[in-house]
């Protein structure tokens, strides 16, 4: 999924709008795990 990549990269937030929640918990995940990493929005820009 398109959504799933921008996500993992850092270059989107998740955003939940019931009842659309099947991938909540995923995308959240990876959310975390992007900005842990800090990748794409979430790099240090030095």
């Amino acid at each position: 999924m398109f959504n799933e990549t921008l996500i993992r990269e850092g270059y989107a937030n998740t955003m939940t709008i019931p009842p659309n929640v099947m991938f909540q918990d995923s995308f959240v995940k990876l959310e975390r795990e992007a900005r842990s990493k800090k990748k794409g929005l979430w790099a240090d820009n030095k």
